[in-house]
């Protein structure tokens, strides 16, 4: 926003020792014949309290530098590139990229490209700039906080209104991951989206988690929120190949995002009506059309868990791995143990007060584990399903631990591990990961749904 110098020079030094006007950012166009550029959003501040940050050219770095044949027509090209320009001043005003992450480049790194509903992201079999998502329009203040949804429950209509007309523009699910949710925006073929490959209600994935979607440069403070360019968005579904429209729904197409069914009913001239509907989601509101929901919701039932998200505890955290400290949690309630009452220090790193505590310890006292050699437990380490395979066998098993056959083409009989797994096969607990060829996936993590099958079955529930 605000007032932009256009220059034209060699450099970006030159243009940084010639700016008087105190632009708040400057557009460069060198004089090499190539449709290309770059750009560099400046000074980001996202909270003012880690220091000065000037919205002012030179000090914020905020730069546009373009190749000549992206305003003039140069050969081979037939005319200007001008999406290109559009594409290059997005990233000055901090739009990310919107892409599926299964595309791949010819040389094998994911491409960045492969939508063509955002100038962003791709739109350049149409020659001519098109528009962007909700999510950027709304970072650059073009969308007013007012005119987005959020729906978190329920049954509702609303209408959605496409670029720049009046009303709701973006309506927000979240989701029951925290740090992702879902972004849904109307597009139309009008004014600024006159070259878009398709209307309709785009779809979109938004993901903020910290370490996992959003890699934050070196430097910056580690209390700084995902933000801008660095956050991922990702067309949902996501489609391999360019050109790819699946997340775009017209009249009568319908989506599930988690536990709520969206379908476009109705459309009008200046946007979309999106009936959301929220399904009968039984104990926990993240589980819903989970392979494993039957048996979390089962074993929810049998007082095995009570969920993941203590005091409300109506998550389960499905798809999060199970640490070994919510192993002994699970086994002491499925076995009817009784937390041990006083801290006996079996482990050197299960500390008196840990909650956990005198779980691990009653499992230490039932003779289902005893650590390891150093004397650890490692309540935080993520249990892996070969060492799911030993705490289920010692939990559950007759004691009975006859040699490895070869069951599983992963698991090399000669394993130690291998024994616990094939007893718990021969028991039913598991058919492995995968039947053609038999596979166990023994280092993989085991996920909460996946623990609540485990135990189910162990149980005969």
């Amino acid at each position: 926003g605000g007032g932009v110098a256009v220059a034209v020079g060699d450099g970006e030094d030159l243009v940084a020792d010639s700016a008087t006007a105190s632009p708040e950012g400057v557009v460069i166009i060198t004089d090499a014949p190539v449709d290309e550029g770059y750009a560099t959003a400046g000074a980001v501040c996202p909270d003012e309290t880690y220091g000065p940050c000037t919205s002012v050219y030179p000090d914020n770095a905020r730069v546009v530098v373009l190749g000549a044949a992206t305003v003039v027509r140069i050969e081979p090209f037939e005319q200007p590139q001008w999406i290109t320009v559009a594409h290059e001043i997005g990233h000055s005003l901090n739009w990310a990229h919107s892409y599926g992450g299964r595309t791949l480049e010819t040389d094998g790194r994911v491409s960045r490209y492969d939508n063509p509903m955002d100038v962003m992201s791709g739109g350049y079999h149409t020659g001519n700039p098109i528009g962007t998502i909700a999510y950027n329009r709304y970072a650059a203040g073009w969308i007013d906080p007012g005119d987005v949804i959020v729906h978190t429950s329920g049954l509702s209509t609303y209408q959605l209104s496409a670029d720049f007309a009046s009303g709701p523009q973006m309506l927000v699910i979240p989701s029951s991951d925290p740090g992702r949710f879902y972004m849904l925006g109307a597009r139309r073929r009008t004014g600024y989206d006159a070259a878009l490959i398709s209307s309709g209600v785009e779809v979109y994935e938004v993901d903020q988690r910290r370490g996992i979607a959003c890699q934050l440069p070196a430097g910056l403070p580690p209390t700084w929120p995902c933000f801008a360019t660095f956050v991922r968005i990702a067309q949902e579904p996501a489609l391999v190949g360019l050109d790819q429209t699946d997340h775009v729904l017209g009249i009568d197409d319908t989506v599930t995002l988690e536990r709520f069914d969206i379908a476009v009913v109705a459309a009008s001239t200046t946007g979309f009506t999106i009936r959301v509907s929220e399904f009968d989601s039984g104990r926990f509101t993240d589980d819903d059309r989970n392979v494993h929901e039957s048996n979390i919701e089962k074993i929810a039932a049998a007082g095995l868990t009570a969920g993941c998200n203590p005091p409300a505890n109506d998550r389960y955290c499905p798809l999060q791995p199970v640490t070994r400290a919510e192993m002994a949690v699970f086994l002491t309630a499925a076995l009817d143990l009784i937390p041990a009452a006083g801290h006996q220090g079996y482990f050197s790193d299960v500390a008196e007060g840990a909650w956990y505590a005198p779980y691990v310890e009653a499992l230490y006292a039932a003779e289902i584990t005893v650590g390891y050699d150093d004397g650890t437990y490692r309540p935080d380490s993520t249990v892996t399903r070969r060492e799911m395979a030993v705490f289920l066998f010692s939990a559950f098993g007759d004691g009975t631990l006859d040699p490895a056959n070869g069951v599983f083409t992963d698991v090399s009989p000669s394993s130690w591990y291998a024994p616990y797994v094939e007893e718990i096969y021969r028991s039913g607990t598991t058919a492995g990961c995968s039947l053609d060829p038999a596979r166990f996936c023994p280092a993989e993590p085991v996920l909460r749904d996946q623990m609540a099958t485990f135990l189910a079955t162990a149980l005969g529930l």
